[in-house]
């Protein structure tokens, strides 16, 4: 089984005195979630946190629902986003026996002409 898992922010509900903030505000209300689905689109993990969190905070619960499923021993590949990078991320998934993570290669840093 392929796996892929990415995170996003939702914004709040709106409020009855006007217009909630949205999940690019600083001090961001609302929701992060991450979400881990099987090739087919399945959901086999989930977490979710403050919008105010980071990615990869959320991939240790998502990666515990996969292992609490017994499907850790399905998964041959893990696809991840740019976010997820670090060996924070490396040991999550080798505690959950996943080997095989692909992420997109990291961006140079740009040239300043001035």
């Amino acid at each position: 089984m392929t796996c892929a898992s990415t995170g996003r922010s939702t914004k709040p509900p709106a409020e009855a005195n006007g217009p909630a903030r949205g999940p690019v505000d600083r001090r961001k209300l609302g929701w992060k979630t991450s979400i881990a689905v099987d090739g087919s689109g399945i959901p086999v993990g989930w977490a979710a946190d403050c919008a105010n969190r980071n990615d990869i905070t959320l991939l240790d619960p998502t990666a515990d629902q996969i292992v609490a499923r017994g499907l850790h021993h399905d998964v041959d590949t893990v696809h991840l986003d740019r976010g997820y990078s670090g060996a924070r991320v490396d040991d999550t998934a080798t505690a959950a026996g996943i080997t095989d993570l692909v992420r997109p290669p990291r961006r140079k840093p740009r040239r300043r002409l001035c």
